[in-house]
């Protein structure tokens, strides 16, 4: 199970740093880890039970070595000024539509 963990935090990693190429270095590798947890959050079988919380993202979080340190170093990044959650958007479509785009993309907006 460790192996697979490193070889899925080893991917997530390589994939955010080809497509998030515009974060800082630090963004780019703490947002890989939070990936890394919310993956493992799916992947359980009390996914959120109707709600997703800090301390259960905390829980998870890879390479955590405590509770308390997993859920201050989350609390901080999620404050943190490099890291703007609305500008990760382009990126985003980037990882779901590929290298080359189609000429027209349609997005909806909820």
């Amino acid at each position: 199970m460790m192996q697979q963990d490193r070889e899925l935090h080893a991917s997530i990693r390589s994939l955010i740093e080809s497509y998030f190429s515009c974060l800082r270095r630090p963004v780019r590798k703490n947002l890989a880890r939070l990936t890394c947890a919310f993956l493992y959050l799916a992947w359980s079988v009390r996914f959120g039970y109707g709600g997703l919380h800090l301390t259960s993202i905390a829980r998870v979080l890879p390479e955590g070595k405590k509770f308390k340190s997993s859920y201050k170093w989350l609390s901080r990044f999620l404050k943190c000024k490099y890291f703007d959650a609305s500008s990760l958007a382009e990126c985003m479509l980037a990882v779901i539509l590929g290298n080359k785009p189609p000429g027209w993309v349609i997005v909806l907006i909820d």
